[in-house]
C-alpha cells in the first residue's frame, strides 16, 4: 500500500465526521428553531383564547340572563322590529298603559344585536348560529357547519385561526345546549332539553397578535442562526485545527514508515540473525535470515514462544549474562551453542539489547546473534597448534641438559637407549631441521686430489 494511502484516509474521516457534525448541528437548530417557534404560536393561541373565551363568556352569560327572565320586552323602532320568527308566540307584541308598544326580544335576538352593533367597540365578532337556525340568515358557515357536526358527535369546544376577509382571526365556537327556557321560541323546532341546539362562534382579530408574534420569531430566527453560525465556526475552525494537526502527524508518519522501510530493509538484507521478543518470550519480529536458519516462515515464529535451546552447558553462562540486564547496562553479549534447523550445532554470539518502559521494567528484548563458527573452530585450530609449540619448546628445553654422544661416531643415545645419529635426534626433539655439506678440512681430507690438482692444501 501507497503510504499517503496509509495515512491519509484520516483526512477523510475528519471530513466525514466534521459533515456529519454539520448536519446533526443544523438539524439541532432547525429543530430547536421550529420547538421555540411552535411554543411563540401556542403561546399566541393561548392569549387568544383567553380572550375569545372571556368575550363568550360574556355573551353567554348575556343569553343566559335573557333566557332565565323569558326574553326582554324593548319598544318598537326600526332598528329593534318584532321578530318575525316569533309570530307564533301569543304576547310577542304588547302595549303599556300609556300606549307605548313594546315588543319580545329572545336572547339569540338580544345577542346578535349586541354582536352587530358593538362588533366595533371591542373587535371581536360573535355569530349564534345552527344547522337548523330559526332564522336563514343565522346558518353557519363552512368552517361553523363542520364544527357543528362535531358537536353532534361530543366535541365541547373547536377553535382554530383562519383567514376572514383580508384579516387573520382566531375563531372559537362552542355548542348550544337547549334548555328550558329555549324551549319557548324553539321549541317548535322539535329540540328537546338537553340537545345541541347549534353553536356560539367567536372571532377574535389577530393582527395584533400576529405583530408580536412575529416580531419573536423574527427574534428566535435571528438568535438561532446566530448559534448555528457560532457551532458552525467552531465546527470549522475545530476541523482546520485537526486537519493541520492530522497532516503534521502523518508527515510524521511517512516519515516514520520510510524510517522502518529503510529499517526494515537492512534488517531483511542482514546475514545475522536478528529477531525481538516480549520478556514472556512471544516474538514479534524475526528477520528473513532468522526464519532461514531455524527453517520455519513468519507466521510460525511472529506470535508465538519460540526459544532455540542451547547446549546444557551454555545454559548458567546465558542466564548469568541476561541477569545483568539493567537501565544503567541495557546490553550484554553472549556467545552460545544453538541448533539449527537442520539439525547442526552452530556457535552463535548474540547482542542483546533491553528496552524498558517508564518504570523500568522490561518491556522487549532484541537480539541479533551472528555465527561465529568457523571463528570458533580457527580459535581451536590455533590453540592446539599453540599447544604443539608449547610442547616442541620444551622438548627443546630438554636438549639443554647432559646428552650422552659417541666420542667416535658422535651417535646420541635416546631415553629409551637407542643410539640415533646426531642430526636426527635433534629434529625428533627441536623445531631444526638439517641440510648437508661438507667443510673445507673435511673436504682436503676426504678429496686431496682435488686440492693437489688446484695448488691448495
Amino acid at each position: 500500500m501507497d503510504q499517503k494511502e496509509a495515512v491519509y484516509p484520516r483526512i477523510t474521516n475528519l471530513k466525514n465526521i466534521f459533515s456529519g457534525l454539520f448536519i446533526f448541528w443544523t438539524f439541532v437548530i432547525v429543530f430547536s428553531a421550529i420547538w421555540n417557534i411552535h411554543g411563540l404560536k401556542k403561546m399566541t393561541d393561548d392569549m387568544v383564547m383567553k380572550e375569545a373565551r372571556s368575550n363568550f363568556n360574556k355573551d353567554q352569560a348575556v343569553r343566559l340572563w335573557a333566557t332565565a327572565h323569558g326574553g326582554v320586552y324593548v319598544p318598537v323602532s326600526s332598528v329593534t322590529p318584532p321578530n318575525p320568527y316569533l309570530k307564533h308566540l301569543p304576547h310577542r307584541d304588547i302595549v303599556t298603559g300609556s300606549g307605548k308598544k313594546l315588543t319580545l326580544m329572545n336572547p339569540a335576538y338580544m345577542l346578535r344585536q349586541m354582536m352587530v352593533q358593538y362588533e366595533e367597540l371591542y373587535g371581536v365578532k360573535g355569530h349564534i348560529t345552527s344547522l337548523n337556525p330559526l332564522r336563514p340568515e343565522n346558518g353557519p358557515d363552512r368552517w361553523e357547519t363542520s364544527t357543528l357536526k362535531l358537536f353532534e358527535k361530543g366535541q365541547k369546544e373547536i377553535f382554530t385561526r383562519e383567514k376572514l376577509g383580508e384579516d387573520m382571526y382566531f375563531r372559537l365556537m362552542q355548542p348550544m345546549i337547549t334548555r328550558q327556557g329555549c324551549l319557548k321560541c324553539h321549541g317548535i323546532q322539535g329540540y328537546k332539553e338537553g340537545q345541541v341546539r347549534g353553536g356560539v362562534s367567536i372571532s377574535v382579530p389577530m393582527s395584533d397578535y400576529l405583530f408580536i408574534e412575529q416580531a419573536k420569531i423574527r427574534q428566535t430566527l435571528i438568535s438561532h442562526f446566530f448559534f448555528w453560525l457560532s457551532g458552525v465556526c467552531i465546527c470549522y475552525l475545530g476541523y482546520r485545527s485537526l486537519t493541520i494537526a492530522s497532516k503534521k502527524q502523518q508527515q510524521t508518519e511517512i516519515k516514520l514508515i520510510r524510517s522502518q522501510q529503510t529499517y526494515q530493509s537492512l534488517v531483511e538484507k542482514q546475514t545475522d540473525l536478528v529477531c525481538r521478543f516480549k520478556p514472556s518470550g512471544e516474538l514479534t519480529f524475526v528477520n528473513r535470515r532468522y526464519c532461514e536458519f531455524f527453517n520455519k516462515s513468519r507466521e510460525e515464529l511472529v506470535g508465538h514462544h519460540w526459544n532455540p535451546l542451547p547446549l546444557n552447558e551454555d545454559v548458567a553462562h546465558i542466564s548469568q549474562k541476561l541477569n545483568r540486564l539493567s537501565v544503567e547496562k541495557p546490553y550484554v553479549l553472549t556467545e552460545n551453542r544453538v541448533k539449527a534447523g537442520n539439525g547442526t550445532i552452530h556457535w552463535m554470539q548474540f547482542s542483546n539489547t533491553a528496552f524498558f518502559d517508564e518504570n523500568n521494567i522490561i518491556i522487549e528484548l532484541q537480539s541479533v546473534g551472528r555465527d561465529i563458527t568457523d571463528l570458533k573452530e580457527t580459535q581451536q585450530m590455533l590453540t592446539r597448534e599453540k599447544d604443539k609449540l608449547r610442547l616442541a619448546l620444551e622438548e627443546v628445553d630438554k636438549l639443554s641438559g647432559l646428552i650422552p654422544i659417541c666420542a667416535s661416531c658422535k651417535k646420541i643415545r635416546d631415553d629409551k637407549g637407542y643410539w640415533n645419529q646426531i642430526e636426527s635426534y635433534i629434529e625428533s626433539h627441536s623445531l631444526a631441521s638439517f641440510s648437508h655439506s661438507i667443510c673445507p678440512g673435511c673436504s682436503k681430507k676426504l678429496y686431496p686430489e682435488f686440492h693437489a690438482a688446484d695448488g691448495t692444501e
